[in-house]
C-alpha cells in the first residue's frame, strides 16, 4: 500500500465525528496515523483473456500437490461452467440459477485466503492475501464477491460474438456469451471495503475488468484469472517447502 495524502489531525478528528454521523466509520486501513492509505495496483499485471476454451480446462498440474488448493480452483471453474447451462429443476430460474453460481465461483476464489490461512498459518499472509497483492483482476474479483454477498446480484446481460476454432480449416461461429452489465462506481461504493480504493483506482478497476470481459465472457475471464491464480499459487507453495 502507498501513501498517497497526508493530514493534520485535526482533519483527522473532524472526518472521524463527520463519519459517525452518517453512520460510516472510516476503516483502519484508509485511516492510519494521519494518513489516508489506499491500495497499490499494478494495472500491467491485469488477467488477459487471449482465446476461450472449447474444452473445460483445468488448474496447475503443480497445484495438484495441495489438494485443498486444487480443489478449490476447480470449484470456481466448475461454477463458471455451469453458468451456461440450463436449470435441471423447476425451482429456480435461469437467472436465479446463473446469478447463484457466479456467486459462488466469486465465493470459492476468494475463499482460498481463508483455506491458507487454515492449512499453511506459516505462510506469510503477504504471500497470498489479495489486498495485499498488486494485480488489478485478483482485486476486482473480491469486490464484486463482496457486491454479490452483501449489496445485490451482479446482473448477467448476454451478447453475441463471432469465434473460431484454432483447428486448421474451421468456420467461423456465432455465439452467445454472459457478461456484468450493472458495473458502476457508485454500486462499488456502496460497500466499506472499497474505501480503501479512491474513485480513479475504481474507475480504472471497472475498466479493465469490463474490457476482458467483454472479450469472451465473465465466466472466460474468471476461469482465466483461477488458471493464472493457480499457477501462482502452486508456486508460492512450493517455494515454501510446504509439501
Amino acid at each position: 500500500m502507498e501513501v498517497v495524502v497526508a493530514f493534520d489531525f485535526k482533519e483527522f478528528d473532524r472526518l472521524i465525528f463527520s463519519s459517525l454521523k452518517v453512520g460510516n466509520f472510516p476503516s483502519e486501513k484508509r485511516y492510519k496515523y494521519g494518513e489516508i492509505l489506499v491500495m497499490k495496483l499494478d494495472f500491467d499485471l491485469e488477467t488477459n483473456v487471449e482465446h476461450g476454451y472449447l474444452l473445460i480446462p483445468e488448474p496447475a498440474a503443480e497445484l495438484a500437490q495441495f489438494p485443498e488448493v486444487y480443489e478449490r480452483i476447480s470449484s470456481v471453474i466448475y461454477h463458471c461452467v455451469m453458468v451456461s447451462g440450463e436449470a435441471t429443476k423447476r425451482c429456480i430460474s435461469m437467472s436465479a440459477k446463473n446469478a447463484t453460481h457466479i456467486r459462488s465461483a466469486l465465493c470459492e476464489f476468494v475463499g482460498v485466503e481463508d483455506l491458507l490461512k487454515q492449512l499453511y498459518p506459516a505462510l506469510p499472509k503477504s504471500e497470498y492475501v489479495i489486498y495485499k497483492s498488486t494485480n488489478p483482476t485478483w482485486h476486482m474479483i473480491k469486490i464484486l464477491r463482496n457486491y454479490n454477498i452483501h449489496i445485490s446480484n451482479s446482473l448477467l446481460s448476454i451478447k453475441p460474438i463471432r469465434v473460431r476454432s484454432l483447428f486448421p480449416n474451421q468456420t467461423e461461429l456465432d455465439v452467445e456469451v454472459e457478461y456484468i452489465s450493472n458495473l458502476t462506481i457508485d454500486g462499488l461504493k456502496l460497500m466499506h471495503s472499497t474505501n480503501d480504493y479512491n474513485d480513479t483506482q475504481l474507475k480504472n478497476l471497472i475498466s479493465s475488468f469490463d474490457h476482458q470481459q467483454h472479450k469472451f465472457g465473465v465466466t472466460t475471464l474468471i476461469i482465466k484469472t483461477a488458471i493464472d491464480y493457480s499457477h501462482y499459487l502452486a508456486k508460492i507453495l512450493c517455494s515454501n517447502r510446504l509439501l
